[in-house]
């Protein structure tokens, strides 16, 4: 397609009035898609859009390996005896690491100066728990995550701060995260992978047959983060087609704005202001809607009445 430079110069004045019965329509058949896409129902997003259906989304979702640590001061020797004393459950091994399982669904780890606490996951046999969660929206999944990762990392800081304040240790700046595994299944992409695969990537593992793990990867990096972003990476592309229908869809709705006219006709009754009027939403909707020789027809024409061509 032939290009030319723009005009120094644009005249003329576009018709609000009509721009924005055009944008309107536009607005009403994508906003309410990509809405449901980022979990949030059209009327939440604006009182006066169309409604559409939402499907349930749902996981199957396992917080391995969740671990909490901070510095310490130094565990003592009479310390350590202390601790012997006041734990019924407890290892301690050769390298003066101390094992404490006390605490309900709390391993704490004691070393000389670290203290970690892991999440000690409840079983249903030799199975750990898995949460199944399924919600109408994406946000209501990823809250969901949210209140147990918080009741998770609540668990495992009260176990911490309880052991430090019984043997008077001084506690670090903070208590950060210092691992974490979100197994995941349930998800058609996820579920669709070989049970026999075994991968290792940046952001995710894969080494058990059902399932993979989504990873910390950051320092003190919280848990459920990579997983909420593969979450609505997932939408995303479920409502990918739809959203490719409503574009496809804008042509037959401006059209039937302007009985009789064609999209290139009524591009041309919009195009005011060049080139500024070819960049507005409901115009570029309707010019993705032109055929081959439709775009050439547009491109001479904006030449031969603006001195530019699309």
């Amino acid at each position: 397609m032939k290009r030319h430079p723009p005009p120094l110069v644009s005249t003329g004045t576009p018709e609000d009035k009509e721009r924005d019965v055009f944008k309107e329509a536009v607005r009403k058949q994508v906003e309410p898609i990509f809405s449901a896409a980022l979990g949030k129902s059209p009327k939440e997003a604006s009182p006066d859009i169309m409604d559409i259906s939402q499907r349930p989304f749902r996981i199957a979702w396992r917080p391995n390996n969740y671990r909490r640590k901070t510095v310490i001061s130094e565990v003592s020797d009479i310390t350590l005896k202390k601790i012997g004393g006041v734990y019924r459950n407890i290892k301690i091994t050769k390298k003066r690491v101390t094992f404490i399982r006390d605490y309900p669904h709390v391993l704490l780890i004691v070393g000389r100066t670290k203290l970690q606490g892991v999440w000690a996951q409840p079983r249903d046999g030799d199975k750990k728990e898995t949460h199944v969660i399924e919600r109408q929206s994406i946000g209501e999944v990823e809250d969901a995550l949210l209140v147990k990762r918080e009741e998770i990392k609540c668990l495992l800081d009260n176990a911490m701060q309880d052991f430090i304040s019984k043997f008077g240790l001084d506690i670090g700046a903070e208590i950060y995260w210092d691992r974490y595994e979100d197994w995941v299944k349930g998800e058609e992409v996820i579920d669709g992978l070989n049970p026999e695969l075994i991968v290792h990537d940046t952001f995710f593992k894969k080494v058990y047959g059902e399932g993979i793990e989504f990873k910390q990867t950051a320092n003190k990096e919280e848990p459920v983060v990579h997983l909420k972003q593969y979450i609505k990476n997932r939408a995303v592309e479920d409502v990918a087609p739809e959203i490719a229908v409503a574009l496809d869809g804008v042509r037959d709705v401006l059209c039937k704005l302007v009985p009789g006219d064609s999209p290139l006709v009524t591009i041309k009754k919009l195009v005011r202001v060049y080139p500024d009027d070819l960049l507005r939403e409901d115009v570029e909707a309707l010019i993705r809607a032109l055929s081959i020789e439709d775009l050439h027809s547009l491109s001479d024409w904006t030449f031969d009445v603006f001195g530019g061509a699309y």
